[in-house]
């Protein structure tokens, strides 16, 4: 199987099992545990979720992404590897346990401080699963991560709730993330068979360091783009705000999980296959972009227009002041789908330097925008602000991503415009739908699967419309995509 059709039908397996998972954190979970535990509980979550963030920026310090991209590693390389990640997340158990403390006093919530600890538990197999998932991902055995995928969030789904019912409080949600890590670990394990032995020689490891290391510090510096935005909440704006935006940005998250991370997890092997052919490379990234472009677009200004009915849905209405300030981190998502992406080409290209170039500049500019929308004392300036300050950043990002990928800006945009025009066109339509549904005082309930429904067909019929060619593109790559899932 050539690198196109293993990297489409890899692609298509995960974005199956992303919209699964999804699919049971969204539909299932988050509606039924968000009406038994409320912000607050969701607040001190994110609260203790802050140091588990912070630590796996470092996780495997780049050995998986450097694994991927190695040509021919022996098996004693593998073997160094997950041995050093054991270390690390054995490492970042220990921090977890000794900085809970001072993290429960930044925050001024007690509570947070044995919630820190418990979740250093799964830091230690959130790491060391990375190795085994670099070597499925090299083989392009994208299936085998699809069903750890699936069955670690179905478990820990069934574990959540329960707890959760149980009256287990926000302890519910630290469960959830330890389940999930420990059977994912377990299942990755089990299906990789990892050539392990119990060596470790430094020497192995040591001439993927350089880009590595850094990956791991433009990871960091990422960390305070994506992040400083929760920790100003949590600590100026209290628990319940920050539980309120959390949930938010979750939802947000929507595009950039389903979408661009699911193809890139796929298309990433077969891009550090290849840079050595830029032509090859060219086309594989504009197939890329355009798909994204054409999913993204639509599934961004769907959410930003349906953003009340959505929220009564997934959430309740005591959650429903999220809605504006979700309808605005839309965008936000909708920059950071083409930013995955164009950051996967660097890393594949071993401009690892850009990446950390750019991760300074996202936050010389990303961190005022956070602290006016806090000053302000509100998260919907806080989200508008990240998303203009993210649009704006993104033009001269994807400027630059054009130019490595040998594409011209015109040609980008040829690819782009037929799926936001049509996009446009039907968050319009689904808007002054909404209205209606409205004055009709209909349950959200039912608005929201007639609102989603008249929104694909109003897309669709928008593109064949005023892009017939473009739409057959795409239908023809779809067609290549299903037969690459099936064969």
């Amino acid at each position: 199987m050539g690198l196109a059709r293993s990297s489409a039908r890899g692609a298509a397996i995960n974005m199956v099992a992303i919209v699964i998972r999804m699919g049971l954190n969204i539909l299932v979970v988050t509606p039924i545990v968000a009406r038994i535990l409320g912000p607050e509980s969701f607040g001190l979550a994110a609260m203790a979720m802050t140091l588990f963030g912070f630590l796996l920026l470092f996780g495997d310090v780049g050995l998986s992404a450097a694994l991927v991209r190695t040509r021919d590693p022996s098996k004693m390389l593998w073997s160094t590897a997950f041995w050093a990640t054991a270390l690390l997340g054995t490492g970042f158990l220990l921090i977890a346990i000794g900085t809970a403390g001072p993290l429960s006093a930044f925050y001024n919530e007690p509570a947070v401080a044995p919630l820190a600890r418990a979740i250093g538990i799964a830091m230690l197999f959130q790491v060391m699963l990375s190795i085994p998932v670099a070597w499925l991902q090299r083989e392009h055995r994208l299936h085998h991560v699809a069903i750890a995928d699936i069955l670690s969030v179905a478990v820990a789904a069934v574990v959540t709730i329960g707890a959760a019912l149980l009256g287990a409080g926000v302890w519910a949600l630290i469960l959830q993330q330890i389940v999930l890590a420990v059977t994912k670990f377990v299942t990755i394990l089990v299906f990789a068979k990892l050539p392990l032995s119990p060596r470790f020689h430094w020497a192995e490891i040591a001439p993927l360091m350089g880009f590595s290391t850094r990956l791991t510090i433009s990871s960091l510096v990422s960390y305070f783009n994506t992040q400083t935005d929760t920790i100003l909440v949590g600590k100026f704006l209290g628990t319940d705000a920050v539980g309120l935006y959390s949930r938010a940005y979750q939802l947000m998250q929507l595009p950039v999980q389903v979408i661009a991370r699911g193809m890139a997890f796929a298309a990433y092997p077969a891009m550090a296959r290849v840079t050595h052919d830029r032509e090859w490379l060219s086309a594989l990234y504009l197939k890329l972009i355009t798909a994204v472009g054409f999913m993204v677009f639509p599934m961004t200004f769907g959410l930003a227009v349906a953003a009340e009915p959505l929220i009564l849905v997934l959430l309740g209405p005591k959650w429903i002041e999220i809605a504006p300030t979700f309808a605005v981190l839309t965008f936000t998502g909708m920059t950071q789908s083409f930013v995955v992406n164009g950051t996967d080409l660097l890393m594949a290209d071993n401009r690892t330097d850009r990446i950390l170039r750019w991760a300074i500049i996202r936050l010389v500019v990303l961190v005022p925008a956070f602290a006016l929308g806090v000053y302000l004392g509100s998260v919907l300036w806080l989200a508008l602000f990240f998303s203009v300050a993210s649009i704006v950043l993104l033009v001269p990002f994807q400027m630059e991503i054009n130019r490595r990928a040998g594409l011209g800006h015109r040609q980008m945009l040829a690819r782009l415009l037929p799926s936001f025009v049509a996009a446009s066109g039907m968050a319009a339509g689904v808007y002054v739908l909404k209205l209606w549904f409205d004055g009709l005082g209909l349950p959200a309930l039912i608005a929201l699967p007639v609102l989603v429904l008249a929104g694909g067909a109003l897309y669709l019929g928008l593109l064949r419309l005023g892009a017939p060619a473009f739409l057959r593109d795409i239908l023809g790559m779809a067609d290549h995509f299903r037969k690459s899932r099936t064969s």
